[in-house]
């Protein structure tokens, strides 16, 4: 990660508020501050079933990071 993308980057993520969304959000987190040793600025939880995520991502685009990354899921719930 860092050789392609670089170091000392700051992240935001969305991911979907369940089980799956919740350990994805974790296992992430985990990768990017102690592999990549990037800075997560804010995790944000959106509610399953989700279908406009605008609100979200202008907050996002608003937060000055560098990277976003998406776990979200349009399943049915579990």
């Amino acid at each position: 990660m860092e050789e392609a993308y670089g170091e000392d980057l700051k992240f935001y993520q969305l991911y979907t508020d369940y089980s799956w969304g919740r350990t994805q959000q974790a296992s992430m987190k985990q990768f990017m501050t102690d592999v990549a040793r990037w800075e997560q600025v804010k995790p944000v939880a959106t509610p399953h079933g989700t279908t406009n995520y605008s609100t979200y991502l202008s907050e996002a685009q608003n937060s000055g990071v560098d990277v976003l990354i998406l776990n979200l899921s349009r399943f049915p719930s579990p």
